[in-house]
């Protein structure tokens, strides 16, 4: 079957509907042919999603794109790499380094591989990880798609996750607009984990992204009917995802020192980016990635480039 975004819909489902409206949306081809190479890349792959600050701003030259890659099976997609299969398994995703200038533009790429099993999973509010719903609850767009039945789990997925994270969340915010429900949702998300963002980021994904927060909501909100907590409920699970939050990102900086191909350039860049902090990369630390990545990660904490 053509691996086209464009086939298949959802409207029988209104959120469904709104969380895919853009998906047929035209993108840089440079994202498109990169997406059908890492397909080929990885056997088994069912969708390639472009995601993050990339997709939000529309600029790729010079920038570090955003994809998930949702295969089938980790061993089938990663043959004679058992142990990193494993690790995807215990604690997604694995992250890999993705370039290529076949367009004659260079596309560089954070590559986040997981079955999409997994995927659809943690899209609901299993456990106090937070790294996918909280993610895929924000726009992405599948930039290659398998077929008509990797397209309907996927968007599954995501309209799930835009209801978790509302349900978590939402008796926590001080109004039901969308522009104070979704501030508030970040705030609380993205507090969970450590982050490098500047002040003014909550509102400012929701403004970048207005119409797709104001598409979503009332469908959410009608799906959700009287299922959101108490507040002093969701206050309690927040504070236990803040501690969960950050041992499972450190033990993904961990464990990406091994499949990411300059690693520590991409976080230093990325904690510049994000907070104005400069790190210097140095050989000492390139010849011992991962002795290297937990100083530098205490560095950092104690300067305040992340919470």
């Amino acid at each position: 079957m053509s691996a086209d975004p464009a086939a298949g819909r959802s409207a029988a489902d209104p959120l469904v509907h709104a969380v895919t409206a853009h998906w047929d949306e035209a993108v840089d081809p440079a994202i498109r042919v990169a997406a059908r190479r890492l397909a080929e890349r990885y056997p088994g792959t069912a969708a390639v999603v472009f995601y993050g600050s990339c997709r939000r701003t529309g600029r790729i030259d010079g920038q570090m794109l955003d994809f998930y890659v949702l295969v089938d099976a980790m061993g089938a997609a990663l043959p004679g790499r058992r142990g990193q299969a494993l690790g995807a398994r215990l604690v997604p995703p694995n992250v890999y380094y993705f370039e290529s200038d076949e367009t004659g533009r260079t596309v560089r790429a954070k590559v986040a591989v997981m079955t999409l099993a997994a995927f659809a999973a943690r899209c609901r509010a299993r456990g106090w990880d937070t790294s996918i719903w909280a993610r895929f609850c924000q726009p992405c767009q599948p930039v290659w798609l398998r077929d008509e039945a990797a397209r309907a789990t996927l968007a599954q997925a995501c309209a799930t996750a835009v209801c978790t994270m509302l349900a978590e969340t939402m008796a926590l915010a001080a109004e039901r607009s969308a522009a104070a429900l979704w501030s508030n949702a970040f705030t609380w998300s993205y507090g969970a984990e450590f982050r490098a963002e500047r002040p003014g980021w909550r509102m400012a994904f929701y403004e970048q992204d207005r119409a797709y927060y104001d598409r979503i909501t009332p469908p959410a909100l009608d799906r959700l009917g009287a299922d959101a907590m108490a507040a002093a409920r969701a206050r309690r699970r927040w504070r236990r995802r803040a501690v969960t939050g950050r041992l499972l990102g450190i033990a993904r900086l961990m464990k990406a020192a091994a499949t990411f191909d300059g690693g520590l350039d991409y976080l230093a860049w990325k904690l510049e980016r994000h907070s104005g902090v400069a790190v210097e990369i140095t050989p000492a630390m390139r010849r011992r990635p991962l002795r290297a990545g937990v100083r530098l990660f205490i560095r950092l904490r104690r300067r305040g480039a992340f919470r």
